[in-house]
């Protein structure tokens, strides 16, 4: 959550405060319910999130893959221990188109090893043991699970942090963490 609010006010401190690294680190930033009307459909239109965090901020960053048709989410590549890897940021309930990009994106770049983020994905006991929520579920059940590539999924937006190891659809584990 960057904002308690999503004001004009809150997204201009933050977007100056992230030009501080504009072109000399790459970056994602993704929307939370704070940032965003509650939607999980493609009409949330333009927030002030999305004219200062949308697409045209990465444009020029090499990093920088693409976004989904409404802007909300977002792909980014780096090389790190000399190999691609792939960085996918989905928002807060990411509507159905904004999961067809990112089944997509997945389908074409399947040896790129993938972290995925979102603002909702488990929630913990006290233990720290994590449950998927109801749209981490969804992320689960549409994206994650038949994507081998994906191997640790961050999410937010409940306390305390946790985590938990699912087992994809090839066998494999994939590490699930809240990292509020």
């Amino acid at each position: 959550m960057l904002f308690r609010s999503g004001t004009e006010q809150e997204v201009a401190r933050a977007s100056a405060t992230f030009a501080a690294i504009d072109g000399r680190l790459a970056y994602s930033v993704l929307a939370g319910n704070h940032d965003v009307p509650s939607s999980s459909d493609d009409g949330r239109g333009t927030t002030p999130y999305l004219q200062a965090f949308g697409p045209q901020r990465f444009a020029g960053d090499p990093s920088y893959l693409g976004a989904s048709p409404d802007g909300y989410n977002s792909a980014h590549t780096f090389v790190a221990a000399g190999r691609q890897w792939l960085l996918l940021a989905l928002d807060w309930r990411a509507s159905d188109e904004g999961l067809a990009w990112a089944d997509g994106l997945l389908d074409a770049h399947p040896t790129f090893p993938t972290i995925l983020t979102t603002h909702d994905l488990a929630y913990a006991d006290d233990a720290g043991t994590a449950t998927l929520s109801e749209n981490g579920e969804r992320l689960w059940d549409r994206v994650v699970r038949r994507h081998d590539q994906v191997f640790l999924c961050l999410g937010g937006h409940y306390w305390p942090p946790g985590r938990t190891v699912l087992t994809n659809d090839a066998g494999h584990e994939v590490h699930v963490h809240i990292t509020n």
